[in-house]
């Protein structure tokens, strides 16, 4: 078993797509919400920021 995937499982992050998925307005928004994967990169990281905090000003 991938380790990664068994860390995501452990933590939770399939029950956490499944609630921000919950949030989306079409069928497309759900399947880009489902696609996504944790990042290892701490680049990639902070190129993405801009989304988590859009997301969080939302709530």
């Amino acid at each position: 078993m991938n380790s990664d995937f068994h860390s995501c499982q452990v933590l939770g992050y399939p029950l956490l797509l499944e609630q921000i998925a919950g949030h989306t307005q079409s069928a497309a928004g759900r399947r880009r919400v489902m696609a996504l994967r944790p990042r290892a990169q701490l680049g990639e990281i902070q190129a993405q920021r801009g989304l988590y905090e859009d997301f969080l000003r939302l709530q």
